[in-house]
């Protein structure tokens, strides 16, 4: 099973999300939904935000070119 499979069937499949991707700190795209448009440089920006949290509280996150603000990190 590749990772796209595991997104597809798994994630998407499960009804409860409607686009997933699967993604290394890199910003390399591993598997990702068809309907997801996630670019390798918003997934990296992800990616660094787990090792800089401070910075997405500032900056916030883009997937698909929306801003989307984050709030808090438990």
């Amino acid at each position: 099973m590749s990772w796209a499979d595991l997104v597809n069937n798994n994630l998407v499949g499960s009804g409860n999300v409607s686009k997933a991707a699967i993604c290394g700190f890199d910003g390399s795209i591993w598997g990702k939904s068809d309907n997801f448009k996630i670019t390798q440089e918003e997934a990296a920006a992800a990616g660094r935000g787990f090792a800089n949290k401070d910075g997405l509280l500032g900056t916030g996150l883009k997937f698909e070119g929306e801003k989307l603000v984050v709030t808090s990190f438990s």
